[in-house]
């Protein structure tokens, strides 16, 4: 399997080379400009345009509305410019400056009426993203039980069912393949890590690397496709302000990070390394599973910055991981061994422009090389899939209308060798078996376009609809969904949703690719229905959602090739969200209902899937409990997941119950560098319950092995400290 070409090894180490000589070329005396940005009814605003007029120094607002910038010293004073899409641009004159800082707080007014619904999102130019919830790195890396992983920490939310141990988003009674997974933009193909039979432990991006993350559960807008139950956004950091460097050590874990502002607000470079060695975690810990090579991983992440104007941006974000694992697969008799090793190289240019105060333009080019090999006894595969993207928005404010439309472009190239046993029933590791090779490859090329208003009616009413078209170019199978969205003011604070939407998902190269290729297996659809209540202030949001999705066309094993895309089924629930934040105190609690059913895959009929978790509940909560001391708590109810156990039955029995208790403390305090250093210590599974994560039977269902928890408690501790 090829290797990262060695141009870009070139390209990326002439990047550093001239970035790090720019740095450390003369510096002007500077002085530090910071504040927040609020709307007119004091929401904090995210992704405001905040510049000194005249120049190319600046920067945008984080999701929480705050900004800093450095500017050259000067006695003739400064402008900054405050520009936001939608809202009336604002200047600020400073005449003298006395000291090295400045703090300019400052309210825009809206040139359309605010539309926002009661969630809050990771930025406000994009109107799709209104019904979903967000998270900043610092709620990830303290919510107890989360390993620090964006995933595990969306798993605390309603709408994603506790299937297992995995980090896997099982969201609404959909599989974990029907999430979308974006980073700036860009679609990530693999985004999981240490992928196993039993699923991925934690995703590939770390929290250190992101300045923001929104999940949607459902009714997401145009913008996004090929997802039939839901989102996941993430925003990579922005340019660097000045010079710092970050390290990371852990019981599993080594990190550095190293930022470089190479030319202030104009140029701006981050990069960073991580190592992770599960040995020294299972040897602490104890686990009940055999393994012939622990875990291991190593990521490289290189995040480049140029602002080439006032309002124009491109970032150029890379991407490197690796990871090897070796483990024994509990089943009847002789166990099965397996040994997965996965390389993924990741990179996307995203361009910016804002064009005044009512248009905006952004872009995507991004390349994905993902390469998984997997050996189970005769069974040896190695694969390699290669996604090329390009993708084009613009977004225009027409007095009460926020219209939005763009353009993507993918190229998905598969391969597939290796070797599979002619009889996938008997026994693989005989090594007597007749195998067959495979050497296969397959391209899909497919295009989409979207257009989307959204806004206001009435001054009350808002607003948002539009239209997404996709097509597979090789098989002309295309795809039309509408979706809308309509939410309702009902007292201070108070507001109803009604939304209803269309998605498709298109098969995997991967999956059946001679029945692809032959038109026979079609896009698997879904039509979400979707009612809530919804209530936000500064410090509490309530939120209960209705819903119900029917799915059509999901795949059949059937050899008859007019049933391939006779499955169907649908999922139905609700959902519950409460938070509220006290002094020194902030809790959340979520609660989904869900039944699920499908006729798919191997079901002989409609029956509850692996993923009908009944109920689900977490508590979480972060307290303050001394100076610069808090501490986690989290707490996980599932019901447990259907499985077969007899000859003649499908999914008729349930797991207990999967329960378990997560604590964590942590420790901020600023001792070198300007942001705050982080000591940590979690314990998982404080009460030490035994979850069962699955049964597996003998072909004659004559005989059971218990698949469990891999360790009964986990104590992991860590710090992380910047210079």
């Amino acid at each position: 399997m090829p290797m990262i070409s060695p141009s870009i090894i070139r390209t990326l180490f002439i990047v550093f080379l001239l970035s790090f000589a720019g740095y450390v070329s003369g510096q002007d005396p500077q002085v530090s400009v910071r504040g927040r940005v609020y709307s007119d009814k004091g929401t904090p605003l995210p992704s405001v345009n905040v510049y000194l007029h005249g120049t190319m120094i600046g920067a945008f607002t984080d999701e929480q509305g705050f900004y800093q910038i450095s500017a050259p010293r000067t006695k003739e004073g400064y402008t900054f410019v405050f520009s936001h899409i939608g809202y009336e641009n604002q200047k600020r004159k400073v005449r003298k400056v006395g000291s090295q800082s400045l703090v300019i707080d400052v309210r825009l007014k809206p040139v359309l009426l605010e539309h926002r619904s009661i969630t809050v999102t990771d930025h406000a130019l994009n109107g799709d993203e209104e019904t979903g919830v967000t998270l900043t790195p610092l709620e990830i890396v303290t919510t107890a039980g989360s390993y620090a992983d964006v995933f595990r920490t969306i798993q605390t939310f309603p709408g994603v069912q506790q299937v297992g141990d995995d980090a896997g988003l099982y969201v609404r009674g959909g599989d974990v393949s029907e999430t979308a997974v974006v980073l700036d933009g860009a679609y990530l193909y693999h985004p999981y890590r240490f992928e196993s039979p039993n699923g991925g432990f934690t995703g590939t991006v770390s929290p250190f690397l992101l300045k923001g993350t929104y999940f949607s559960s459902g009714g997401y807008g145009v913008e996004y496709g090929n997802a039939l139950s839901g989102v996941l956004s993430m925003q990579s950091r922005d340019m660097p302000e000045r010079f710092g460097i970050r390290m990371g050590l852990g019981l599993a874990s080594y990190s550095a990070q190293l930022e470089i502002p190479v030319v202030h607000e104009v140029l701006g470079l981050s990069v960073s390394g991580n190592y992770g060695d599960t040995h020294y975690l299972y040897r602490f810990n104890g686990t009940s599973q055999v393994f012939s090579k622990y875990p291991v991983s190593y990521d490289f992440n290189l995040n480049w910055t140029y602002r080439y104007a006032p309002g124009g941006t491109f970032k150029l974000f890379y991407f490197r991981d690796s990871d090897d694992i070796g483990v024994e697969i509990v089943q009847p008799g002789d166990p099965l061994h397996y040994k997965g090793n996965s390389r993924q190289n990741f990179m996307n240019l995203r361009w910016r422009q804002l064009a005044g105060e009512r248009l905006m333009f952004t872009g995507n080019v991004a390349f994905t090389d993902y390469g998984h090999r997997k050996q189970i006894g005769m069974l040896d595969l190695d694969s390699e899939d290669r996604l090329y993207q390009l993708r084009l928005r613009g977004e225009y404010v027409w007095k009460h209308v926020r219209v939005h439309a763009g353009f993507e472009s993918y190229e998905h190239r598969h391969y597939l060798s290796g070797q599979i046993p002619v009889d996938p029933t008997s026994a693989e590791l005989n090594p007597r078996l007749d195998v067959s090779h495979l050497d296969t490859g397959y391209r899909s090329t497919r295009l989409a376009s979207f257009v989307g208003l959204n806004g206001k009616w009435a001054g009350r009413i808002g607003f948002a609809g539009g239209l997404r078209h996709e097509q597979i170019m090789s098989t002309n199978e295309r795809a039309l969904d509408p979706r809308f969205r309509i939410t309702l003011p009902l007292s201070a604070g108070w507001n109803a949703l009604i939304s209803i939407g269309t998605y498709h998902q298109f098969h995997n190269p991967s999956r059946q690719t001679k029945l692809v290729e032959q038109s026979l297996l079609k896009a698997m659809k879904s039509t979400h229905y979707i009612t809530g209540l919804n209530f936000q202030n500064e410090d509490s949001m309530y939120r209960l959602e209705v819903y119900r999705k029917i799915y059509t066309r999901l795949p059949l094993n059937d050899m008859n090739p007019r049933n391939l895309n006779g499955g169907h089924g649908y999922s139905q629930g609700v959902d519950v969200f409460m938070k509220r934040d006290w002094n020194r105190l902030s809790g959340r609690i979520s609660y989904s209902y869900i039944k699920t059913q499908r006729l798919w895959e191997e079901a002989p009929h409609l029956a509850s899937t692996r993923f009908d978790i009944t109920n689900n509940l977490n508590l979480v909560a972060d307290m303050a409990i001394a100076l610069n001391f808090r501490l986690g708590l989290s707490y996980r109810y599932a019901t447990g997941k259907p499985y077969t156990s007899g000859p003649h039955t499908y999914h008729d029995q349930r797991l207990p119950s999967y329960r378990r208790l997560d604590l964590n403390l942590t420790f901020l305090h600023r001792f070198l560098g300007s942001k705050p250093d982080v000591f940590y210590l979690s314990v998982a599974n404080v009460l030490g319950r035994e979850n069962i994560l699955d049964y597996i039977y003998s072909r004659d269902f004559l005989r059971r092995s218990t698949v469990r928890s891999s360790t009964l408690r986990t104590v992991y501790f860590g710090l992380s400290i910047n210079l």
